[in-house]
């Protein structure tokens, strides 16, 4: 059935604030992420232990991988955003109504079979800081274990 206008503009505005909660989640990913990573690496210098390196290493990168899904699962989302702009900015509203969770269990499967999750993981704003924290506390670590097997 067609829509009216004012119904693709209210399901575009709901999408769009979907869409936007996301970052709140991620910031708050990675302000977790970089709070558990400092305090484990904090510890491991106290401690000079390679494995609580090893594991704040863990850590961050749990938190880095954490962020990447959640900014795919934003992502997912745009597929649908996208046909409802072309849909509003044209004359033509012969679009399903409402179609959010179908548009985007469509888009993740798609998404999901070309590994899209392998890019998102380097984008510059969701590796940084949680990646300096792995590469650290798997340096760290493998300094340590290598000090102590030369001593």
């Amino acid at each position: 059935p067609s829509q009216t206008r004012s119904e693709l503009f209210t399901e575009y505005f709901t999408l769009t604030q979907i869409i936007h909660k996301y970052d709140d989640y991620c910031l708050r990913i990675k302000t977790w992420g970089v709070t558990v990573s400092g305090v484990a690496i904090g510890y491991g210098v106290r401690e000079a232990s390679a494995w609580v390196f090893f594991s704040a290493a863990i850590l961050s990168f749990s938190f880095w991988m954490t962020e990447a899904l959640f900014k795919v699962l934003q992502q997912d989302h745009l597929l649908r955003l996208t046909e409802l702009e072309e849909s509003l900015s044209g004359d033509s509203l012969d679009l399903p109504h409402p179609r959010i969770y179908r548009a985007l269990s469509e888009h993740m499967s798609a998404i999901r079979q070309r590994h899209f999750w392998r890019r998102t993981m380097f984008w510059s704003h969701v590796m940084y800081p949680l990646i300096i924290f792995t590469l650290f506390g798997l340096s760290a670590g493998n300094v340590l274990i290598w000090h102590s097997f030369f001593s």
